[in-house]
């Protein structure tokens, strides 16, 4: 159901699987240390089926079983969870997790914290937006970011200057991570908005 491979300028997503990268380098990208930073993570809310790309990851364990779920949730149409490649290294992860009752394509990304700043949040959300539309035939793209995360925050506010679509509202007590309550920033582009370039 959804494309095994997303190709742009730079960037090429592919399904997230064992074959794809290793639990070990996927945690060595992802866990620990590296995986913190999240400023740059984008995540939907609770009421779209959880933080989907959550890191970082505390064990390999944590990691194997993401990957082992990722896998799962795209082969039963539940979630496409693609590594972000460069030149053939995975330097993060992307989500597009279908609403199909609301209609709505929840997305999520992660960069390594080196790979910030380069833009690829733009080449990756014109990639996942087309599939909302083109492919899964839905009508709304969805995206949170953790209150807070300033350079998230800008990124979506420049993927919504250049494609339309606007911040819909401040969410307070959106997500439990570990027990504090987060606030988040929602973020909405809708067909109509986005075909009227």
């Amino acid at each position: 159901m959804f494309p095994e491979t997303l190709v742009s300028e730079r960037l090429r997503l592919e399904r997230l699987t064992d074959e794809l990268v290793d639990v070990y380098d996927l945690y060595a990208l992802c866990g620990g240390a590296q995986g913190t930073g999240g400023d740059v993570a984008v995540r939907p809310d609770v009421g779209a089926g959880g933080a989907l790309l959550d890191f970082p990851h505390a064990t390999v364990k944590e990691t194997y079983d993401f990957l082992g779920e990722s896998q799962r949730r795209w082969r039963e149409g539940e979630a496409a969870t693609y590594g972000v490649t460069v030149e053939g290294d995975v330097v993060g992860l992307a989500t597009l997790e279908p609403d199909w009752e609301r209609r709505t394509g929840n997305l999520a990304l992660w960069l390594a914290p080196a790979e910030r700043g380069r833009e690829y949040a733009q080449e990756v959300g014109d990639l996942l937006v087309d599939v909302v539309f083109d492919d899964l035939d839905l009508d709304l793209v969805a995206v949170h970011h953790d209150v807070g995360a300033d350079t998230a925050r800008r990124a979506l506010e420049k993927f919504l200057e250049r494609n339309g679509g606007r911040f819909e509202a401040r969410i307070r007590n959106a997500v439990n991570r570990g027990g504090e309550l987060v606030d988040q920033r929602r973020y909405t582009l809708s067909r109509a908005e986005y075909r009227d370039e």
